[in-house]
């Protein structure tokens, strides 16, 4: 139920016959998969660049998986979403990625319960120090914790340490 968005998306130059190449299916109003139609054209004024993409760029660059945003996909989803993306390779060479599109507010659903039961101030952020989702208003979705509000923080755990994401706890709640 998490997806709305997956596919693959190919490394420009990879095909002989397309310079670029994406496979994406989403979910349409009734949940049935249908193909993301995007303008690939290089020559475009409104080309989806998805190399330019930090979902694509990391991948690619660093050789690891990865999640972008939370953002909104107004290209995709037309909501608040986080996007998960795998390298591919074949043959020990980088051809492309696969990623998921998650909606924020499905992710927010399985995380908030557990968010809930703290009684201090807590905060699940991305790799940028970008809210996630919180247990208070008091950290807004997509606004960047500032140093000064990570040093203040009780506590801050690794979630998935290998992509940045971590639980700040902070004061308890008034």
């Amino acid at each position: 139920r998490l997806p709305v968005g997956i596919g693959v998306v190919g490394d420009p130059g990879l095909l002989a016959d397309e310079d670029h190449y994406l496979a994406w299916l989403q979910r349409d109003p009734a949940g049935t998969p249908v193909p993301l139609l995007l303008d690939l054209d290089p020559t475009s004024d409104d080309r989806y660049d998805y190399p330019e993409m930090e979902w694509f760029r990391v991948p690619k660059e660093e050789g690891r998986r990865m999640i972008g945003g939370p953002y909104f996909d107004y290209r995709g989803t037309d909501r608040y979403a986080v996007t998960l993306a795998v390298p591919v390779h074949a043959d020990g060479r980088f051809v492309g990625v696969a990623g998921a599109d998650i909606p924020l507010a499905h992710l927010e659903a399985e995380v908030l319960p557990a968010l809930r039961r703290l009684t201090a101030r807590a905060a699940l952020i991305n790799h940028e120090r970008r809210v996630v989702t919180a247990n208070t208003p008091h950290f807004v979705t997509g606004a960047r914790l500032q140093p000064d509000e990570l040093a203040a923080a009780i506590q801050i755990v690794d979630v998935v340490a290998d992509l940045g994401w971590k639980l700040v706890v902070s004061a308890p709640q008034s």
